[in-house]
């Protein structure tokens, strides 16, 4: 192997603001340095089947494998103009051609390869990245983090990273450490391991665990049969999974925490003063230590208020047991089953040369406590069993003697046909009649099974009478049929073809006995082809059924998750506007008590409407503009003439329906922002059209001056943004700009309406 670079090229910074890389098989390697110029070094090797080891590659060989290098568009495009094996054929490819790439701090990169391990460091920016068969390493990374494809590597690592990730692996585990930000990982089958978090992470696994230690934040994670162990939880979760068992230990719950498995045990440990509103359903229900419950309970159901009430916790099982745990202030147990050590990232680039990577400052993490030391387990890797006992065993091998058998029959027979190239001699009629035979008794069992699945599954509940019903309706459509081509091969004087092959199987030979054995063996077969099939699909219906299940109840598991923080949002909404609206009655209750008094009118009609409502989180726009200017005609009673209003409104869309209480924050922040900062003819418009792309647009526009930056970090615009992202899944924006005109727009898709 090269233990130098074969090439090195330098590209200055002055017309390349992003990279994209592409190699069929070889590392990419892409770390930051303080230069001002994109260095590229390439490393490339090649397989000898020869000797089986590999060689260096000369420049000339490179040459010929026809890698180019291109800029457009301010994007440096490095890439194999041709190549004989690509995506799932790269394991073909026996050239290695590996990359380490060296850029400034702030820089978008994309990288793909089919075969071969990516790493990226002390990188800010939007990086992509793809790998079919390897590794991906992410480390000390700010900005966005994309995956461009599902990776079948063995292993994702994402470390020290901060902002937007999102990745989809085959089968790959993922592992997380000391991260923050908008995290989304989805995988086929492989674990899930979370350490150190704080932000937004929705994680899933098809057959994979889910393990988390110290999360801050919003966390849902689903697994279809796998575990969920979740440690050190500040902040909301929803967990889900088919089959396998739930464990949390929650320091601090703040709006909610649902635990829901179809046949494993909950557990779930908590501070004994946490408040929440408490339902849990399971075969039985038990408690640890002091839980200050208020409400109905029995043996199998608990439902009411801990500590007065609270968060909402919901705790579900189909089959296993929920255990409580309320632990002291004071303390906090230790659980030796989980261990906060991992290994250290892999900094290295590629392994051809050892060459240390330029060094950048760690981003600031916030101060935290340190947790005390649990001691290490030692964790024993263990034999899977696929399995359970020999009969199943003894089933499978059976299963597998019989399929190899039924193949290598279907092959020798079909060769042979093949080969007498149409003569009629007996050797050829005797295999023909083995191949058309075997040809229609797999009609039959075919046939059979639609008929009884299109018209008879239904009218029977139990098993073995379905089986029963499905083996007599196939025998009876074998006898039928070869009853019928019977009858017709008995008129015929001579058969050709078809018939003849045909014959020679229906015909009892004459040095025969008669034994009707063989022929009643026959008869079964089709049969016995006709249950397998059945029994096939009846476990895929089954299977198919319980993941639909599944489904629905993350869907209502997503709903309530949406609700409560919705309710959670619109209880310090109201509050907040009640605070502002006192503050103005009070300040006019010397200066002037009619209008005082006016004001608490409007300001009980405005709550009579808002407490008054049904138990609905959106209405219609029309609905909406009232509020507005019940809250408006309170502020206009406080500033006079100071303020004036107008309010523009598309009638197409007075009845699109958006959350409650969306403009109002809105419309508050222009107030105490714009409005009360100038002393004479002050302006706020509000307008909602129609855009383009099947879109409209909420635009709110005051003459105040020009937004600060304390403006970004207030409740008001927070509640809106988090509204948004609640209902519309990133199909809504929230933009502020100061120029050409002084505007707060949320843009919505009408195709994403509630």
């Amino acid at each position: 192997m090269n233990r130098q670079p074969l090439q090195v090229k330098t590209f200055p910074l002055e017309d390349i603001k992003a990279l994209e890389i592409q190699t069929i098989r070889g590392n990419l390697t892409c770390l930051s340095h303080n230069e001002n110029e994109v260095r590229v070094e390439v490393y490339a090797s090649r397989l000898s089947f020869g000797s089986w080891t590999w060689e260096d590659v000369d420049k000339f060989q490179f040459d010929s494998l026809g890698y180019k290098t291109l800029k457009a568009d301010q994007v440096l495009h490095i890439y194999r103009s041709k190549t004989d094996f690509s995506g799932y054929l790269s394991f073909l490819e026996r050239t290695d051609v590996s990359f380490r790439i060296y850029v400034p701090r702030q820089f978008q990169c994309t990288l793909i390869t089919d075969l071969g391990d990516i790493r990226i460091s002390g990188i800010e920016g939007t990086q992509r990245f793809r790998t079919r068969f390897g590794s991906v390493f992410l480390n000390n990374l700010k900005g966005s983090m994309l995956s461009l494809g599902k990776n079948l590597g063995r292993r994702l690592v994402v470390e020290n990273c901060h902002g937007h990730v999102q990745f989809s692996s085959g089968g790959s585990s993922l592992e997380v450490r000391n991260s923050s930000g908008n995290h989304d990982y989805h995988s086929d089958g492989g674990n899930i391991r979370i350490t150190n978090f704080e932000g937004k992470l929705n994680c899933k696994t098809r057959g994979g665990n889910i393990a988390a230690d110290a999360f801050r934040g919003d966390l849902k994670c689903t697994t279809w049969g796998g575990n969920i162990e979740l440690h050190k939880l500040y902040g909301n979760v929803a967990a889900n999974t088919m089959g396998g068992n739930i464990k949390v230990f929650a320091e601090q719950i703040q709006n909610y925490l649902w635990l829901e498995t179809s046949g494993g045990n909950v557990r779930l440990t908590f501070n004994e003063q946490q408040r929440m509103d408490l339902e849990a359903t399971g075969s039985r229900v038990r408690e640890k230590g002091r839980i200050h419950f208020t409400g109905q309970k029995n043996k199998a159901k608990w439902r009411g208020k801990v500590n007065q009430g609270g968060a909402n916790v919901r705790l579900k099982t189909a089959g296993g047991n929920v255990t409580m745990e309320a632990f002291p202030s004071a303390h906090v147990p230790e659980d030796r089953s989980w261990s906060t050590e991992y290994e250290p990232f892999e900094s290295s680039g590629i392994t051809e040369p050892t060459m240390a990577a330029p060094k950048f400052s760690a981003p600031k993490k916030k101060a935290r406590r340190k947790a005390p030391k649990r001691p290490k387990e030692k964790i024993r890797p263990t034999l899977k069993q696929p399995f359970k006992n020999l009969s199943e065993w003894l089933v499978v091998f059976v299963a597998v003697v019989l399929m190899v058998y039924g193949f290598n029959t279907i092959l020798y027979f079909t060769t042979q046909l093949i080969s007498s190239g149409g003569t009629t001699t007996e050797s050829s009629i005797e295999i023909g009649g083995v191949f058309y035979m075997n040809m229609i008794n797999g009609i039959i069992a075919f046939v059979s099974f639609l008929l009884f699945v299109s018209y008879f599954d239904h009218h029977f509940r139990i098993m073995y009478v379905k089986y029963m019903v499905l083996f007599g309706l196939c025998f009876v459509l074998y006898m039928l049929v070869h009853g019928t081509l019977i009858n017709v091969l008995n008129r015929m004087d001579s058969p050709t073809g078809f018939w003849a092959a045909y014959k020679f199987m229906v015909e009892e030979p004459e040095d025969s006995s008669g034994s009707p054995l063989l022929a009643i063996l026959f008869a079964f077969v089709p049969a016995a082809a006709a249950l397998a099939i059945y029994a096939f699909y009846n476990r895929s219906e089954h299977l198919n059924r319980r993941i639909s299940e599944q489904e629905i109840q993350l869907l209502n598991l997503e709903k309530l998750k949406t609700k409560a923080q919705l309710n959670a949002l619109e209880a310090r909404i109201n509050p907040h506007f009640l605070y502002n609206s006192l503050n103005s009655i009070a300040s006019l209750i010397h200066e002037s008590p009619d209008q005082a008094e006016d004001m608490t009118i409007e300001l009980s009609k405005l709550f009579r409407a808002t407490t008054g409502r049904k138990n609905e989180s959106v209405h219609s726009i029309t609905e909406e503009i009232e509020l507005v200017k019940s809250y408006l005609a309170i502020e206009k009673m406080r500033f006079g003439d100071r303020l004036q209003y107008r309010i523009d409104v598309d009638h197409t869309l007075n009845d699109c329906r958006i959350p409650r209480f969306l403009l109002q924050p809105l419309v508050e922040n222009a107030i105490k922002h714009g409005i009360s900062k100038i002393s004479e003819h002050g302006v706020i418009e509000i307008d909602i059209h129609e855009k383009e792309d099947e879109k409209f647009s909420i635009e709110i526009h005051d003459n105040g001056p020009a937004f600060g930056q304390a403006i970004s970090g207030g409740y008001g615009l927070k509640s809106v943004q988090d509204k948004l992202d609640l209902f519309y899944d990133g199909n809504a924006s929230l933009t502020i700009v100061d120029e050409p005109k002084k505007t707060l727009s949320i843009l919505i898709d009408k195709n994403h309406a509630l």
